[in-house]
């Protein structure tokens, strides 16, 4: 799915159409961690959000609580358990949501903590957590889009599937990039972040292409970054390009992705 926000690109806004991004969140009678419960939803459950209600601070993230509309009824929800992007798939309830927990700027520099969660195969996933590095700027841009996609199947042996949660600040020299986790032993990990970009004439991109990809290799991960510069009469010159090829060892890639 796609999503574009507007404002601070990291803030996810809490409105319209939204999902639960963690299990058995608590459903409420009214905004307060000690009202009566209502239900409580599981991962991935839609949400429409009605209204805005009162901000509270729970496990140090400060976020108002939302009155929303459920399957299971209506009531009031700390929206810090709230995300935009959500990533369905094949099976009762399996699907993947990612959570944006936070920003910490340091000088010309912003992290973004980043959370993946997900149910796959009728069970739950155990969650990890990235951090993301900006340009500071990014978290003012008007236009940020950002997407999460799945790929069900890498090819690789006892491995599960990816998630890709991509980012372009359309207004920031065309910063572009992807976080890529991959589900192992009931659990996510993540494999990197990769950067690209384009400020023309020049540009840069960076993927990894797994085995069950168009253009894959059997039982390896290939990394592939380019730098080069658009050229007037039209083709690129490049003056990086790098490949590399990375087996999986249960817990990370080898040798690790070039930083």
């Amino acid at each position: 799915m796609w999503i574009v926000l507007c404002g601070a690109a990291w803030a996810a806004p809490f409105t319209g159409s939204q999902v639960v991004a963690t299990d058995a969140a608590s459903l409420r009678v009214s905004p307060a961690t000690d009202a009566a419960l209502v239900t409580t939803l599981p991962l991935g459950a839609s949400v429409d959000v009605l209204e805005q209600g009162p901000r509270t601070t729970l496990w140090g993230r400060e976020a108002p609580w939302v009155r929303v509309h459920t399957d299971q009824g209506d009531g009031w929800l700390w929206s810090g358990l709230l995300s935009p992007f959500h990533a369905a798939l094949p099976g009762s309830g399996d699907g993947v949501v990612v959570t944006l927990r936070g920003a910490k700027v340091e000088g010309s520099s912003a992290t973004v903590s980043v959370e993946l969660n997900g149910r796959i195969g009728g069970q739950l996933v155990r969650p990890a957590r990235a951090d993301l590095v900006v340009p500071a700027g990014w978290l003012k841009e008007p236009r940020t889009w950002m997407s999460l996609t799945v790929l069900p199947s890498t090819g690789l042996p006892g491995a599960g599937p990816v998630a890709r949660f991509a980012f372009d600040a359309q207004e920031c020299a065309g910063l572009s990039g992807h976080m890529v986790w991959m589900v192992d032993g009931g659990a996510w990990h993540h494999l990197g972040t990769l950067y690209g970009g384009s400020d023309a004439p020049v540009f840069a991109t960076t993927d990894l292409t797994f085995p069950a990809e168009p253009g894959g290799k059997p039982d390896v991960v290939l990394y592939h970054h380019v730098e080069g510069e658009y050229l007037d009469g039209g083709g690129e010159d490049l003056e990086v390009d790098v490949r590399s090829e990375h087996r999986w060892d249960g817990k990370q890639l080898q040798p690790p992705l070039p930083r």
